[in-house]
């Protein structure tokens, strides 16, 4: 296995010092939940208190055909990030276990919002084998957060 799940953008100590594509945290606007963290799509929206108002998920970053980044974190005491893995093979990269890149989800209940998905890059001649290449975004808590479930990151294979 080759793992970089919840290597990415941790939670932020500092609403100022928050990473791009963080979710927004709900408590800050007097809401219950938090919204996920963005990356290879925007981050899962946080919900409300009965007061029908929503929480954003961070935005969408990195490039479409070179991911080179980290995901970012969910709000409020969201998940981590996936991390980054860049693989080149000149000849055949059998995946017959795990690739991944995951974000994680929220480990407290403090309605935290899911992290996004990082990045897989990878480089062959020849991709093969059953195995599983993953960039998922984390779960946020229920029951008024936002997920990084929409929020995957970015998977990029390049074959000769």
């Amino acid at each position: 296995m080759i793992e970089a799940s919840g290597q990415g953008y941790a939670r932020a100590k500092r609403y100022r010092a928050r990473p791009r594509g963080w979710g927004d945290r709900g408590r800050l606007f007097g809401l219950v939940g938090s919204g996920g963290g963005g990356h290879g799509g925007a981050g899962g929206v946080g919900c409300c208190r009965g007061n029908g108002q929503t929480v954003a998920g961070g935005v969408s970053y990195d490039s479409v055909i070179h991911p080179t980044t980290i995901g970012s974190s969910g709000g409020y005491s969201g998940g981590a990030g996936g991390g980054m893995i860049r693989l080149t093979v000149a000849g055949t990269l059998t995946v017959e276990g795990q690739i991944r890149a995951d974000g994680v989800a929220a480990a407290s209940s403090d309605n935290g919002g899911g992290g996004a998905g990082g990045g897989v890059w990878l480089t062959v001649g020849t991709l093969a084998g059953t195995g599983i290449i993953s960039v998922n975004g984390g779960n946020g808590l229920l029951p008024f957060v936002g997920g990084g479930r929409r929020a995957g990151g970015w998977l990029f294979t390049d074959t000769n």
